[in-house]
């Protein structure tokens, strides 16, 4: 008789307790049940790159990402994540900016690219105002640089906010229709300010770029004014406003009265 024959009832009964127990735990282990964590090393899951990718922030704007709970910060255009399989939530964040609603990731077997756009909270209309726009055709100020069969013109900024610059706005020109007028060929804008006779930035229409003279930084003052010259063989801007377009953090648009 072997000596497994020998046991008595007690004995097999703790035994079989204890083959019951051993078979439990390596289905705990192995197969996995609901509400049992393991940890990546014991259960061989494997985690996938969860990546936001930003666009219309400033370049070197802070913005941050609550993904399930865990956040991350970062002032590139991207932030990624390591996360398993799963489905998570998510908000996207960056102070003075409207944001992207919040939104669902499903992480299945793969990585996956999330796209957010982002757009200025600030309307333009609270940081700049236009003046009066003026016919200053034939004084030939500094910045027409135009021959005096040709037009000039000039209007003034009223008011603007700290910190707003030409880096925040392009300009375009509109007429009493509403309608976006185009630049004329040979167009030239130049910004000059109370305390400088001589232009200080001049503004490529066909680029939608400003070019500034040292040691001008591009920020905007009260009594700056835009001076524009307009070829003769172009109907001049009679009856046009001045649109000053937000970017670069500012929204909306702000446009002129129109010039005599």
């Amino acid at each position: 008789m072997s000596k497994w024959a020998r046991l008595s009832k007690g004995q097999a009964v703790i035994l079989g307790a204890l083959v019951v127990a051993a078979v439990l735990v390596a289905v705990l282990l192995f197969a996995g049940i609901p509400g049992v964590s393991l940890n990546a090393s014991s259960s061989g899951a494997t985690n996938y790159a969860v990546t936001f990718e930003e666009t219309g922030l400033p370049s070197g704007t802070l913005w941050q990402v609550n993904l399930n709970g865990s956040i991350q910060s970062s002032t590139s255009t991207e932030i990624v994540f390591s996360e398993p399989n799963g489905g998570y939530p998510f908000t996207a964040t960056a102070q003075g900016y409207l944001g992207p609603s919040p939104g669902f990731v499903i992480v299945d077997r793969g990585n996956q690219l999330v796209r957010l756009t982002f757009s200025s909270s600030k309307p333009l209309g609270e940081d700049l105002s236009w003046g009066v726009p003026y016919n200053i055709t034939g004084t030939s100020p500094s910045g027409c640089g135009a021959p005096a069969s040709s037009y000039c013109y000039a209007i003034g900024i009223a008011g603007v906010n700290e910190g707003v610059s030409t880096a925040n706005i392009d300009l375009s020109l509109r007429n009493s229709e509403g309608a976006t007028v185009p630049w004329s060929t040979g167009d030239t804008i130049s910004l000059l300010t109370p305390t400088n006779a001589s232009v200080v930035a001049t503004y490529d229409p066909a680029t939608s770029a400003w070019h500034l003279m040292p040691p001008f930084t591009g920020l905007l003052s009260s009594g700056d004014s835009i001076i524009i010259g307009t070829p003769a063989t172009s109907a001049g801007l009679y009856g046009d406003q001045l649109v000053a377009i937000g970017v670069n953090g500012f929204s909306g648009t702000v446009p002129s009265d129109t010039f005599p």
